[in-house]
Parts: structure tokens; C-alpha cells; sequence
């Protein structure tokens, strides 16, 4: 009996030892310099879509990260997002147009946009065709806001100034 707890303890032991080495090894910090080679900015504009406010938290946290990655590898972000279709209503400082179903959801994301808007080479704006059909006044938009009269223009007057179109949909 005692020896098979013996050997038991010796063999986890042994596994130790040998994993120890990985599990005190620190991982290489992952960076995108081959891709960033050469790049100055990062220009970029996010076509948004999506309506659902739990994902946009997610999907603007990740937009987030992606600013701080840029800054970290000594590239400027320049970022342009444009909300369209339904998603006009979460800019909407009332939410109005928002069913109270998901109010709660809809007043967390806009805190975490506006924190977005803080941020050095961020740019939002809010298409007027959209707010129009749902409901959204100009002068009741988020501050930070930028109303356009349609974001398909801003997709292609951006794309041809170089910004890389991201959907979030």
C-alpha cells in the first residue's frame, strides 16, 4: 500500500519538474509588427449596424482595444464610427425610441461609447437618414455625436481617403 503511494507521489512529482519550466516561463508578449511595418496610422472606420446593446458593449470595448493596440505599437488610430439603420436609437441621450426592455442595456453603452468619444482620434457619427426613419432628433444626440446626412457616403468618401471599412453587424 505504501508503495504504490509512493510511486504515485514520485511520478506527480516528476510531472512537476518537468512542466515547471513552461509554467514558469513568461509568454512572449504577441505584437502585430509585421503587419504594422510601415504604418503610421491606423485609419479606420467601423460601419455599425448591429442592435443588440449587450454585443455593441462587447464590439466597442474590442474597437477600444484595437485603439490601444494602435497607440502601444507607436501607431496613430484614426477612427471613424458610424452608427446607421437601428442602431441610431441607442445615441438618442433620452433613448425614446429605445423599448424598455433593454433600456438598462442601451444607457450602459452609451456610457461606453461616450468613453470611446474621449479618445484621441476617435470620431462618431450618426446617420440622418436613419434617424430620420426611427425617430431620432439631431438635437437630441449624445454629445460627441456627429450627424451626417447618410454614413454610406462617409463609408466611401473615408475608404477613398485610405480608412479601412470594418463591418460590426
Amino acid at each position: 500500500m505504501w508503495g504504490k503511494l509512493i510511486m504515485r507521489a514520485v511520478f506527480v512529482l516528476l510531472i512537476l519538474l518537468l512542466l515547471m519550466p513552461f509554467m514558469a516561463a513568461k509568454p512572449a508578449e504577441l505584437d502585430d509588427a509585421r503587419a504594422l511595418d510601415g504604418v503610421e496610422t491606423g485609419a479606420v472606420i467601423w460601419d455599425i449596424t448591429l442592435y443588440e446593446p449587450l454585443t455593441l458593449i462587447e464590439q466597442l470595448n474590442l474597437i477600444g482595444q484595437t485603439h490601444a493596440d494602435l497607440l502601444r505599437q507607436g501607431v496613430e488610430p484614426s477612427m471613424v464610427l458610424v452608427f446607421r439603420e437601428g442602431t441610431v436609437r441607442f445615441l438618442d441621450r433620452e433613448l425614446s425610441q429605445v423599448d424598455f426592455a433593454i433600456a438598462a442595456d442601451a444607457e450602459e453603452f452609451q456610457q461606453s461609447l461616450l468613453a470611446l468619444t474621449d479618445l484621441p482620434g476617435v470620431r462618431v457619427e450618426a446617420c440622418g437618414i436613419s434617424m430620420r426613419g426611427h425617430g431620432v432628433a439631431v438635437d437630441k444626440l449624445l454629445p460627441g455625436i456627429a450627424p451626417v446626412g447618410n454614413t454610406f457616403v462617409s463609408v466611401i468618401a473615408y475608404g477613398q481617403k485610405g480608412y479601412v471599412p470594418i463591418p460590426i453587424h
